[in-house]
């Protein structure tokens, strides 16, 4: 795969540098030469024996059929200079290069993603594996990923694309240490290759048979670093680095080539949310009556036409129970269930007294004009939020409160949602404090409940998470292998990622007109902006996936 904006001095390395945007291939252009330079001046092919493969450069050992031309004029104008330059092997040879048997391993590199390898490194270890990209396509192998730090064995390999985007997302807050190498490489083939990219103090403590290229600032301007100093088997050599302003681009992901996001024209939508575990955006419409649901392109998948649901009434909340969109629907003086698709057991009618749910008309008609509570369907029942309050709605029974529930989260399973409870479930067990404790659930088994006014826990495990005064925890996620709390500032304009002693601020997703939606399951994000428009954002590898322009 080829790109036009390329120079032709590029086009070996095409494949990989198309993933970057055109300003930062180019720059990265001069970095990735001079690496590739350095690799491939070890690799054999001067070698004795062999289908000869034409010379190499010179030598001061050879045959007299070898000898330079230069020194046979010698030998005849000047023929006791040649007699002495032969005598102190001071002439010159064409040294002959042999067509040897290659390595058809696969190429396999451990990268050093803590904090000494922050910044200029990292650029370093971008145009590396560009390099090693086209090292394994040459020899028809595949490249291997290998973040130090993992789990030994957890290699990422397969496009390139995603290859790229795991590194950029794979930092550390720990340096790693030299001693759980032989646990990444002790299970690889004899044939494999093995390099690694660190910093110098991970460097130090590597044996010297390993392949490993060590990167360090060396000189610095106004905006920053202007070149490393990178090593390999004992050569150094000093490389410039692109321009600070691009070079920031590309290690915040910004300047990652991306496919165009989807942008669907579905009107008016307000409110953003994801109701369910399905891959699904809904919103309420031009009026109280009206439901938006527009389908999030992902896994290859298209965005498709948004679908636009009236009802008979107003509308309280609804959400997506497998494919069926269940709806409770103020229609004269009831609250009653409106099932979108297959029959749905036996909540399909059921109707209740806004009164049996501490609500009245005004307030379910004022409803209208905010987010959307959350509902859920938990084996036969349909159970959703009033004001704070979980209620549980159950055909032929009475609306029951359900004061002991203290979370809700939609899983893949359509009858099941999971519930924390003040009683059982993760709540007593892990020791949450309280009656009324404030908890997140997220993919998996993850949980996060309040300590203080500015700590969190996240269970499992013991990982203490330190937030700022008045910021509100939206849910957890998984991101880079980590639990992560993602949360908003106390204005409701910043929206970060936090960690146990770490941070990143997701300034592209920041600054909405409300709080940002956040997906149960995936790393799904939803912004309304100033000017109505709705983006939908993959935070983990911060790609924008669907935009709804707004109609003002």
């Amino acid at each position: 795969m080829t790109t036009p904006q390329l120079p032709a001095a590029l086009a070996p390395w095409a494949e990989a540098l198309s993933v970057l945007e055109p300003r930062l291939a180019v720059a990265l252009g001069p970095l990735v030469r001079q690496l590739d330079q350095l690799v491939t001046r070890r690799d054999s092919g001067t070698g004795t024996h062999g289908q000869l493969d034409g010379y190499g450069g010179l030598t001061r050992r050879g045959t007299p059929s070898q000898m330079l031309v230069s020194e046979l004029a010698l030998a005849q104008e000047v023929p006791w200079e040649f007699l002495r330059r032969a005598a102190t092997a001071e002439l010159l040879y064409l040294a002959p290069s042999y067509i040897e048997d290659q390595v058809r391993g696969r190429v396999c590199v451990l990268v050093d993603c803590g904090p000494d390898q922050l910044g200029a490194g990292r650029l370093v270890q971008l145009a590396a594996l560009v390099v090693m990209h086209r090292r394994a396509v040459r020899r028809g192998s595949e490249l291997m990923l290998g973040v130090l730090g993992d789990e030994p064995g957890n290699w990422r390999t397969g496009d390139i694309k995603l290859v790229l985007r795991t590194w950029l997302t794979s930092r550390r807050t720990d340096a790693p240490d030299g001693r759980d190498l032989d646990a990444w490489v002790s299970p690889l083939d004899s044939k494999d290759e093995t390099w690694v990219l660190a910093g110098r103090r991970l460097g130090a403590q590597l044996p010297v048979r390993r392949k490993t290229i060590t990167s360090a600032e060396c000189a610095w301007g106004p905006a920053g670093a202007t070149a490393v100093e990178v090593v390999l088997d004992g050569d150094r050599v000093e490389l410039a680095l692109p321009h600070g302003e691009i070079g920031v681009h590309a290690l915040r992901g910004a300047a990652f080539r991306v496919s165009a996001p989807a942008l669907v024209d579905a009107g008016k939508l307000r409110f953003p949310a994801f109701p369910s575990a399905a891959p699904w955006l809904v919103g309420r419409g031009r009026d109280a009556a009206e439901l938006v649901a527009v389908r999030v392109p992902h896994d290859g998948q298209q965005a498709g036409s948004p679908r636009r649901h009236r009802f008979a009434g107003p509308l309280f909340t609804a959400s997506f129970i497998g494919r069926r969109l269940v709806a409770l629907v103020l229609v004269g003086d009831e609250l009653r269930v409106e099932v979108r698709g297959k029959h749905l057991g036996h909540v399909d009618g059921l109707a209740v007294a806004p009164s049996a749910v501490d609500l009245d008309i005004q307030a379910i008609e004022a409803a209208g004009g905010g987010a959307l509570p959350r509902l859920v369907y938990d084996r036969g029942d349909l159970v959703t939020n009033v004001s704070g309050t979980w209620w549980r709605l159950a055909p032929g029974k009475d609306p029951r409160q359900e004061s002991d529930i203290v979370a809700v989260l939609r899983e893949v399973r359509p009858d099941v949602g999971r519930i924390a409870r003040t009683g059982r479930g993760p709540a007593r067990p892990l020791g949450l404090p309280g009656d009324r404790p404030e908890i997140v659930l997220g993919p998996g088994r993850l949980a996060a409940w309040r300590e203080d006014a500015n700590r969190w826990h996240i269970a499992p495990g013991r990982m203490s998470v330190a937030i700022d005064a008045g910021e509100v925890v939206l849910g957890i996620a998984q991101v880079e292998d980590a639990p992560t709390l993602v949360t908003v500032s106390s204005g409701g304009l910043i929206t970060r990622l936090r960690w146990p002693g770490a941070q990143r601020t997701l300034t592209r997703w920041s600054g909405g007109t409300a709080r940002p939606a956040l997906h149960p399951l995936r790393p799904w994000i939803a912004v309304q902006r100033d000017d109505k428009r709705v983006e939908v954002a993959d935070f983990e590898t911060n790609t924008l996936l669907l935009t709804v322009p707004g109609e003002l």
